[in-house]
């Protein structure tokens, strides 16, 4: 690998964000919020304790340590066998290409092979996996969408089990891996029993799941209200302006999500609500 290479990947199910890789000849860092990075260096040497995704023995990557601007450098504990003079000046080398990879965030997704739950009309109705075009598939992809995990639910009283029962009754059996090229249109890849099919962009939900059939007031109020608690994160997806203007104002209920991950949005329709949310965030942080 001779050129640094910056993509972002979704991180589900249920969906979490996004993460933002740093990709080079001496290793990759990696962020869930543009802010803290962990260092990973490819290593030409035997795994061991720390090393990860060792494939052939040839390389492997080794947990160096963590950084952020504010805080700087810290170091995990060394790994055996390994040359620290080396793991020195490779850590350098990849905190000079984060640093000049900054100001590009948020880096374009490129997990665009998809894995859709999909309803009895084929339509897209609740995505639960994605994968980098040249990845190989699972042999067995996740068969059930998950809202939230319980740690962001918290910004809730509420159970959203029904929400993933609601899909669960409307899913056929199988989910579908769907290709997804740069307008946002798909091409079925696998799934549906062999069935040749292609999506148009706009049949594909912004928030990766569909409840527009729904006709439960009560499951649609829940609804609404998870948008409002995942709203934070649901920024950082591509969006039509329409429906990123709607999930700002209810991000704006969460000003420390927001000051969180603002750096990973795409794009800001209201920046004075932004802006006043990140300010009410410092205030918490100091109060």
């Amino acid at each position: 690998m001779s050129e640094t290479r910056c993509y972002a990947f979704r991180r589900l199910n249920p969906f979490l964000g996004t993460t933002q890789v740093v990709d080079t000849a001496q290793g990759r860092a990696v962020s869930v919020d543009g802010v803290n990075w962990e260092l990973q260096l490819r290593m030409r040497l035997p795994a061991g304790w720390g090393f990860l995704d060792r494939a052939g023995g040839d390389t492997a990557y080794l947990r160096f340590g963590v950084w952020s601007k504010a805080e700087g450098l810290a170091r995990f504990p060394p790994a055996r066998n390994v040359d620290p003079n080396a793991a020195e000046k490779s850590a350098a080398a990849l905190l000079d290409e984060i640093g000049a990879a900054l100001p590009r965030l948020p880096f374009g997704l490129i997990d665009t092979l998809e894995c859709w739950l999909v309803d009895i009309v084929r339509k897209p109705l609740a995505l639960i996996a994605s994968l980098k075009a040249d990845d190989v598939l699972p042999e067995r992809a996740p068969r059930r969408w998950a809202p939230l995990l319980p740690e962001v639910a918290r910004a809730s009283s509420d159970d959203f089990s029904p929400l993933s029962g609601w899909v669960a009754e409307r899913a056929l059996p199988g989910p579908c891996w769907i290709s997804r090229d740069a307008q946002g249109n798909g091409t079925l890849f696998k799934g549906m029993n062999g069935e040749r099919k292609t999506f148009a962009a706009g049949e594909f939900p912004e928030t990766l799941v569909d409840l527009g059939s729904c006709r439960d007031d009560p499951v649609r109020e829940l609804h609404d209200r998870y948008l409002a608690v995942l709203a934070p994160r649901l920024l950082m997806l591509p969006l039509t302006p329409a429906t990123r203007a709607r999930l700002e104002v209810l991000a704006a209920r969460q000003p420390t999500e927001i000051a969180r991950f603002w750096r990973l949005y795409p794009a800001i329709c209201d920046r004075a609500l932004v802006n006043t949310a990140r300010v009410q965030a410092q205030l918490i942080a100091t109060s």
